[in-house]
């Protein structure tokens, strides 16, 4: 029997669906009033949420008289927003009110356009305030989505219509919640790249993570990860002890949850998030080649007191070179030779080739070395692409000797006169000469020839 009145109950119910005109929700006259509370501050409709963050909407009365069944369409424009997922139960003067059916209209499993039928099940009609339904959503996406009740229709238990008003329309703001960026600012080079120096373990850039963070509810809980050797807080908002232990290419992610418990991972495209490691820069080793026999490395010069002599085995001009390793290339090079000449006693080239014989002082007047072992020395500045720089200096690097100082003991002696005599015994004269007065015969008069230059 119980049963046979509660077929009867839906059937009076479905008679007076399809028996009334429906009447947009907008156009019914009022006396109760039904509306949609919306989510947001205050129920404004502008929350903040992520993509798959749900939430839930109330049909509301205000009040009604013998209520027993309602029915209306719910529709979410445009679509990419918002979806409705389902409908719960209401509850209207403390009676639960079923949700008699439901369904999807629209295509492809989209919120084009819902029905809902709700009707209270067991009582001759209920009275009271509450809420006809339960409308879940799915956020899918950013933007503003417009719910819509249309089509309303509520009857009494008597399958009479009980005419109502409608505040049919609710807009939503969402905001994507995410990460759309982390600025990544090493302490010193100001960028997302920095060095680490394997000889020394506290010699490395420390980072300052900033995050870029679109909407959300209130308070933020933050959880970073700086990559596999990445060190430093985890909670922080912007943390600024990250520091690495290898060099290389770095990912920084972060997970931020808000007060509403959604989640938010970097977006994708967001900008930022990554670190260069370099080995700090290292200037191995330099070293300048004056092309004289036997003595590449030490940079000798020959000087005769008046004039710079060219033979075969000496040359007025000594090159340079340098052997720099890790940093970030491009290198940048500040040679030094000490000269005085401010316009040509230094060099930006990485391998420069310098002539002594032509260096001046300021005044134009050529240099004081006609003196026998003049030290010249030599410095080299380089500076990496990220302005990090390592120094050396080679002290008394390039040795000034006089024409005729054959055997290098910075004295002119019978000792030169033995080395002459030796080399010419061994070694085509073409090929090493100390004919100092040109009489085409090397011997004792070169050396007077030589004492007169130096004197």
């Amino acid at each position: 029997m119980k049963r046979t009145k509660r077929l009867l109950r839906i059937a009076v119910i479905l008679g007076l669906v399809i028996g009334l005109t429906m009447v947009p929700a907008a156009n019914v006259l009022a006396t109760d009033a039904i509306s949609i509370t919306l989510p947001g501050a205050d129920g404004a409709g502008d929350a903040t949420m992520s993509p798959g963050t749900t939430f839930f909407m109330n049909v509301v009365i205000d009040s009604i008289t013998d209520f027993d069944a309602a029915q209306f369409d719910v529709t979410a424009t445009p679509d990419g927003v918002v979806n409705l997922t389902s409908v719960g139960a209401g509850l209207v003067g403390g009676i639960a009110v079923p949700v008699f059916s439901s369904t999807n209209q629209g295509t492809s499993g989209t919120s084009d356009w819902w029905r809902v039928v709700a009707n209270v099940d067991g009582f001759p009609g209920v009275t009271g305030g509450g809420y006809f339904a339960v409308l879940n959503f799915e956020v899918v996406g950013s933007g503003t989505a417009v719910i819509t009740l249309e089509n309303g229709l509520v009857g009494d238990n008597t399958a009479t219509a009980i005419d109502c008003s409608w505040t049919g329309t609710g807009t939503l703001t969402i905001a994507a919640f995410e990460v759309t960026a982390i600025g990544v600012v090493g302490d010193v080079t100001g960028t997302e790249e920095g060095y680490i120096n394997p000889g020394d373990t506290t010699d490395k850039t420390t980072f300052t993570m900033t995050p870029t963070i679109v909407g959300g509810n209130g308070a933020f809980t933050y959880a970073w990860t700086f990559d596999t050797d990445g060190t430093g807080t985890t909670t922080d908002a912007a943390p600024s002890d990250v520091v690495y232990s290898s060099a290389g290419a770095k990912t920084i992610t972060l997970t931020v949850t808000d007060a509403l418990g959604s989640t938010s991972l970097p977006a994708a495209g967001m900008t930022g998030g990554t670190a260069t490691i370099y080995t700090t820069l290292t200037l191995d080793s330099f070293a300048g080649d004056s092309g004289n026999s036997g003595n590449e490395q030490k940079g000798i010069i020959k000087w005769n007191g008046a004039i710079w002599v060219s033979t075969t085995n000496y040359s007025s001009s000594a090159d340079f070179s340098a052997v720099v390793s890790a940093g970030k290339a491009p290198y940048t090079y500040a040679w030094d030779f000490n000269t005085g000449d401010p316009d040509r006693t230094t060099s930006t080239l990485d391998a420069p080739s310098f002539d002594y014989a032509n260096a001046t002082t300021g005044g134009g007047v050529a240099l004081d070395v006609n003196f026998e072992g003049a030290l010249y020395t030599v410095a080299l500045t380089v500076n990496d692409d990220l302005t990090a720089d390592d120094t050396q200096t080679l002290t008394s690097y390039i040795t000034i000797y006089a024409a005729g100082d054959i055997n290098g003991d910075l004295s002119l002696n019978a000792s030169d006169i033995t080395e002459i005599e030796k080399i010419t015994a061994l070694v085509n004269p073409v090929t090493f000469t100390s004919d100092a007065n040109d009489d085409g015969s090397v011997n004792i008069l070169d050396i007077t020839k030589t004492e007169i230059a130096v004197t």
